[in-house]
This record gives structure tokens, sequence and C-alpha cells, in this order.
């Protein structure tokens, strides 16, 4: 499920989602849970809840969006009862995991080697990045701030001064209520 939509900015109310959910898990055999995957990509960063806030299993995102990482960093964040259920479908180039994955068995130890497939580091950094607390509250509204002064808000503020034109956006993100 998509957090904040990039087209339009709408943001979901996921924890309305995964309250819905958990209600429905109580019901369910561990096999059986619905599992909250996020996309988070265009709210990390900007918005202060984090995964735990929301009450997600999963929650992925790019950091190149709204921290300004480089292109292809990224975090994969997941509660522990859901990374209990976790088979990579990519062989990661740590050892253990891969010896793992070669006789099609659940590797243990921490998730973070296990659900990197490597890339040009060869090894999984971003996975080990991945357990390092990130505080949402330094990082909150830094998006929405460079929003309103980046050229997008200058050209959205310039054109709401003008008689002749009828501005059709946003100035803001909001939730959408659920009826």
């Amino acid at each position: 499920m998509t957090w904040v939509h990039s087209s339009t900015g709408v943001k979901l109310p996921i924890r309305r989602f995964a309250s819905a959910l958990e209600e429905l898990n109580r019901k369910r055999g561990d096999a059986d849970r619905i599992l909250l995957c996020v996309d988070g990509v265009h709210g990390f960063g900007v918005e202060r809840e984090s995964p735990l806030d929301l009450g997600c299993d999963f929650f992925a995102a790019g950091c190149h969006k709204w921290i300004f990482g480089p292109r292809g960093t990224g975090v994969l964040w997941g509660r522990p009862s859901a990374w209990k259920g976790h088979i990579a479908l990519i062989a990661s180039f740590e050892r253990a995991p891969y010896e793992a994955w070669m006789k099609g068995q659940i590797p243990s130890g921490p998730p973070g080697p296990m659900a990197s497939p490597g890339g040009f580091i060869r090894s999984s950094t971003g996975g080990r990045w991945g357990g390092l607390r990130i505080s949402t509250s330094a990082s909150a509204g830094h998006g929405s701030r460079l929003a309103s002064t980046s050229w997008r808000g200058q050209c959205k503020e310039g054109l709401a001064q003008m008689p002749h034109v009828k501005l059709h956006t946003a100035h803001e993100r909001r939730a959408v209520p659920l009826p």
C-alpha cells in the first residue's frame, strides 16, 4: 500500500488500515495473518510517523527522495514477527544467508543480511544501516518546507496571485477522511 501518493500528495490513513487488520488477524493463525506492507518513499523524511506509529508489518522507502541520500539507497523495516516468515527471493552476498538460500533453508540471524541482495558494494551495508534509529522528528517537515520554498512552491504562490488564474492544487498535504 502506498502511504503518500506522488502524483496527488494524497496521504492514506495507514494507522486506520493497520488497526482494521489487527482486528481481522486476531481471528487468524500466524500462517494466515494478513501483512500490511507500506511503500513509504514519499512520506519518509517528511511525515513524523515512524513505521511503528503506522502499525505496518513492513515499511520500505528509497532514501533519495526527501532524505536526499544517494540513488539506490533505501530502508526496509519489518516487525520481528513479520521477519519470521520472510524468505529472500534473491540471494544475499553474505556467506551464511547465501548458503542457506542455496540449500532452500531459512537463514538465521538478523534480517539485514538476509534482505540485502548486495549490489555494487557487495555487502549488506544498507541492511545493517536499516537497524539504525532514524529520527523522524528531526527530518519531519523538512520536505514540506522545501516544497513551499522550491520552484514548485514559488510557482503555486505566483499563480495564486494572478486574478485570471484559478489554481487547482493543494498547498499542503492532508489526509483524506474515510467514510
